[in-house]
């Protein structure tokens, strides 16, 4: 299976916390540019248990977060028979983004300045 990072915003939330296992899904949003034109790809995952737990405070619609794991392609029909093709990312780990800043905003911190280095 191929390994994935996505940085990007979160979508959709489910947070069910009312199990003795409690779960997370979510989906995070990859916008990608080509010259004049984006596509924003969504990749859904799913955290279990105390990570869910944990994390469930903080996973909200909006917030920028860095996903990785496996990638698992999956395909399905819709009702009117329609081949679809569904990303998850799988044994997903986390990190937090930039703090209330959009991605342009990000690109004013110190980490993204040019020090000089050619490579």
């Amino acid at each position: 299976m191929a390994t994935i990072t996505v940085a990007g915003y979160i979508g959709s939330v489910d947070v069910d916390s009312n199990r003795d296992d409690p779960i997370v899904r979510a989906s995070i949003a990859d916008n990608q540019k080509q010259k004049k034109d984006e596509e924003t790809i969504w990749y859904s995952f799913t955290l279990f248990g105390k990570f869910a737990e944990k994390m469930g405070a903080y996973i909200k619609k909006g917030a920028f977060f860095v996903v990785s794991g496996q990638l698992v392609p999956k395909s399905y029909q819709t009702n009117g028979g329609e081949s679809r093709m569904s990303l998850n990312i799988y044994n997903p780990s986390l990190t937090f983004g930039p703090k209330n800043k959009s991605i342009e905003e990000s690109k004013n911190d110190d980490y993204y300045k040019d020090d000089g280095i050619p490579f």
